[in-house]
């Protein structure tokens, strides 16, 4: 047993008294912070992330091989221009960085919840931060010129050009978007829920990426939808986080 002082009096009281025997006065009982113990592994952190960007990038070739299949039978220089920048900027390289990105994200995660403990906020944090740096790559790797990649045509060039930046934030923000939400769903209540809600989040991404071709094709006849992207990603962001929030209802 130990000695205090009363906040109130000052005299000494035992400090496992919750009233003081001089004044009257009733202590606070002291509130420990809880957290969350983080058990988490450098191995697991870089993982989680990874997979659902090997998703991303799949989803990416799956997407250009329907555009090129709609392209192939339209003949004008929007569509020459867009096979050159898929050949000049193709899947494999976004998914690359998506996945370099978020797979350094997840080892930012291993080091900073070593001092936070687990804490979801802080993942949230950090793939917000994962979306903006990828963001910023693909601006800056589609900022260039593509004169020598469309062989000098201007009208190809402005066409490509355009495109080519286009792509690299609709990329940026929609893959950043839907890669964040599945690699938060791999921290479900159990390993079945962790496997299955990042799949539900990809595949929502595919059939709604999908919808937004056929569209653009048959109803406005244009050969590619990414010039819808700009409505297309709010339906994005709300379809993503749909998975997220039933797999945490019960949390």
């Amino acid at each position: 047993m130990a000695l205090l002082k009363c906040e109130k009096c000052g005299k000494d009281i035992s400090d496992t008294m919750t009233v003081c025997p001089h004044c009257g006065y009733e202590r606070k009982k002291e509130q420990k912070r809880v957290e969350t113990a983080y058990k988490g592994s450098i191995i697991d952190e870089i993982i989680r992330p990874v997979v659902p960007a090997l998703g991303v990038m799949l989803i990416a070739f799956v997407l250009e091989l329907i555009n090129k299949y709609h392209i192939s039978r339209i003949s004008s220089d929007a569509a020459m221009a867009y096979i050159y920048v898929q050949e000049w900027f193709p899947p494999i390289t976004r998914g690359v960085v998506l996945l370099v990105v978020f797979a350094l994200c997840g080892v930012a995660s291993y080091f900073i919840m070593q001092k936070t403990g687990e804490k979801k906020a802080v993942r949230w944090g950090i793939a917000a931060v994962g979306i903006i740096v990828y963001l910023l790559i693909m601006v800056t790797l589609t900022n260039r010129d593509v004169y020598s990649v469309v062989g000098g045509r201007e009208v190809l060039v402005n066409y490509a050009r355009a495109m080519v930046k286009w792509i690299g934030i609709t990329c940026g923000l929609g893959y950043g978007i839907v890669e964040a939400f599945a690699y938060m769903c791999t921290f479900g209540k159990n390993v079945t829920s962790s496997i299955i809600f990042p799949i539900v989040v990809l595949v929502l991404y595919l059939v709604i990426e999908i919808l937004k071709i056929l569209l653009a094709v048959y109803v406005f006849g244009w050969g590619t939808g990414g010039v819808y992207q700009p409505v297309v990603l709010p339906v994005v962001i709300i379809v993503s986080s749909i998975p997220y929030i039933i797999q945490n209802l019960k949390k």
